[in-house]
């Protein structure tokens, strides 16, 4: 799948587009406002977020593995995020302290006010340094979510590459 991020200026557009609903995401950025359009949806990014997203360059994702992710639970600042669906969470299992939001809310939920997100996810919403980790079955939708992060100004991204499956298989879990 060939992915196409384009930073034109401070005040022009951001486009991504073929990630996983096929839909093409648009972020109009000017001095006011930062705005997120999706065919029947519209909304704001959040000002306090919106202030620290003007003027950044796009963000590497870095690679993580098991042993990374095993070491989780001892650094609570740090926020682990499964991107699967609800259904496929109860099938399986989750990673401890992993909070989910499915692909398709990504964009939504890290958008959203400070108070929401932690009413949510009884988490503080990241912060634009804050460390995030996604992760989905495989590996391949958490980068998906990790693009959409960096495109929103997220500067501290991180994709578990090998996810569900490396993390059954280490624990001894069936996937």
């Amino acid at each position: 799948m060939f992915v196409e991020l384009i930073r034109l200026t401070v005040t022009g557009v951001i486009w991504r587009s073929d990630w996983a609903t096929g839909l093409d995401i648009h972020f109009t950025l000017s001095e006011s406002d930062v705005l997120v359009a999706r065919p029947g949806n519209r909304f704001s990014l959040s000002s306090d977020l919106r202030q620290q997203t003007l003027g950044q360059e796009p963000t590497a994702i870095e690679l993580v593995d098991y042993e990374y992710v095993k070491k989780l639970p001892c650094e609570p600042q740090k926020l682990l995020v499964d991107v699967r669906e609800p259904n496929e969470l109860e099938e399986s299992g989750q990673i401890p302290t992993s909070i989910n939001i499915p692909l398709a809310q990504v964009c939504q939920e890290l958008v959203a006010s400070k108070q929401i997100f932690e009413c949510n996810y009884g988490r503080k919403r990241p912060e634009l340094d804050t460390e995030i980790i996604f992760h989905c079955r495989s590996g391949k939708r958490s980068l998906q979510a990790a693009e959409v992060a960096v495109a929103l100004g997220f500067r501290n991204v991180k994709n578990y590459e090998g996810s569900w499956l490396d993390w059954a298989k280490n624990e001894g879990l069936s996937s």
